[in-house]
């Protein structure tokens, strides 16, 4: 790292916001590790930099000098939300804003998606190298969490392990993508678990379990 104190920017990509969002609570069990280690934050939401002139500005600058670049999403439709995608191409644009000296920014990516098997987000992480690439950022790494980022004890212990290893400026272990890749609950126990749900939200609105199979629209 630096001389100076050392920085983290955290840009939150969920519809929900810094306050209320899964990848915000997700986040923090980064963020308060390095906070312990005297470490300087500042938080940023995809949607409203997008909006807003100064958030804009201040999103420029605090990245700028930054040695860690934290982005934490959800994952939409195997891909990134809209809102970051279109911040991504923004900050492609601004590259000549963000030139730092001495080591290029670490950048982190931290993606949960509903589904038990947390390799959905794949193709979205490749995006998020792509754009290191194109900005010149050091990747440090993919997290990909399943489940919609329960926060179970093998996901905390790998976020952890994810804040010492940028704390201390060296690589991320291998441990953590061991800590994250397994199902966060078993296939069966989500599938009973969506059924559930259907059948539920079909009772709420005044309909039978088996109408939910119903085609109206099939052609005969």
């Amino acid at each position: 790292m630096s001389e100076q104190q050392a920085h983290i920017t955290v840009l939150i990509g969920s519809p929900r916001g810094i306050e209320k969002s899964t990848s915000a609570r997700l986040a923090r069990e980064i963020t308060v590790g390095l906070g312990t280690a005297n470490w300087t934050s500042e938080w940023f939401h995809a949607h409203h930099v997008l909006k807003a002139d100064e958030a804009w500005e201040g999103l420029i600058a605090s990245m700028a000098r930054s040695d860690v670049i934290f982005l934490a999403a959800p994952l939409y439709v195997d891909s990134l939300p809209a809102p970051v995608i279109e911040t991504l191409h923004r900050l492609v644009q601004a590259k000549s804003t963000l030139a730092r000296e001495g080591t290029p920014s670490r950048f982190l990516a931290l993606l949960n998606c509903g589904f038990v098997e947390p390799g959905h987000n794949q193709f979205a992480q490749l995006m998020l190298q792509s754009f290191c690439e194109r900005m010149g950022f050091q990747w440090a790494d993919g997290i990909s969490l399943g489940g919609g980022g329960m926060m179970k004890k093998r996901v905390r212990e790998a976020l952890q392990l994810t804040a010492a290893a940028l704390r201390d400026d060296v690589l991320i272990p291998d441990v953590v993508e061991v800590l994250t890749r397994a199902p966060i609950m078993k296939p069966w126990m989500y599938v009973l678990g969506g059924n559930f749900m259907w059948k539920r939200q079909a009772k709420a609105n005044g309909l039978q379990p088996k109408q939910l199979k119903a085609r109206p629209y099939e052609v005969s």
